[in-house]
């Protein structure tokens, strides 16, 4: 008999075990430093829903004891100036909001066309500056080099070169003098008539 009862309770146990789980033993137990988190979790979330209750009363509390008398005041002045604000409504809602949504519409259009002119101008900009900085110094560089390359001196005469060439000129204006004088002369002597020899003297008998 007691053999059957050993092996029941053996059997029960067994069964019951898995859908307890293992027991908690001495090394199984949580350290103390999760128990103190989990309690000053507990106390921080206890002390923000105190603090928010009372804050929730005191707003309360100031609402009723003075906004709503000016709420009250202030209703009055509504109904007596709505001319007013509904004049003021209707201006800005011409000359402000309304044109400031066409802009947007239409900038919403025109961006795609915005954004490539503004590429393209920028692009161009940067090419020019580009090509401008170096024609610049491929024209200093030219420029450079051609300062420094040697330049040729004019050849120098020797004195007596000088001389010849000062004779030469002197000669040659003598030359030109001379045929001038002959060329006058000659056309003097063919404008001139020879004088007949009988007729200039008269004979002696």
């Amino acid at each position: 008999m007691s053999t059957t009862t050993t092996i029941i309770a053996a059997h029960s146990t067994s069964g019951v075990q898995p859908l307890l789980g293992p027991t908690p033993t001495a090394g199984n137990q949580p350290p103390p430093i999760v128990h103190i988190l989990s309690l000053l979790s507990a106390s921080f979330s206890l002390i923000f829903r105190v603090f928010s209750y009372f804050t929730y009363t005191l707003l309360s509390l100031l609402h009723f004891s003075f906004l709503s008398p000016v709420s009250f005041l202030f209703k009055p002045l509504l109904y007596i100036l709505s001319p007013l604000t509904t004049l003021i409504a209707i201006i800005g809602d011409t000359f402000v909001f309304i044109p400031y949504e066409i802009i947007v519409g239409v900038a919403g259009w025109v961006y795609p066309l915005y954004v490539f002119v503004g590429v393209a101008c920028l692009v161009g900009a940067v090419v020019g500056f580009g090509g401008r900085v170096v024609g610049g110094g491929l024209v200093s560089g030219f420029l450079e080099a051609t300062r420094r390359a040697p330049k040729r001196l004019p050849r120098i005469q020797s004195e007596s070169q000088v001389r010849g060439t000062s004779l030469e000129g002197e000669r040659g204006e003598g030359v030109k003098m001379e045929k001038e004088e002959q060329a006058e002369g000659g056309g003097r002597q063919m404008w001139r008539r020879p004088m007949p020899v009988g007729k200039g003297k008269k004979r002696v008998r």
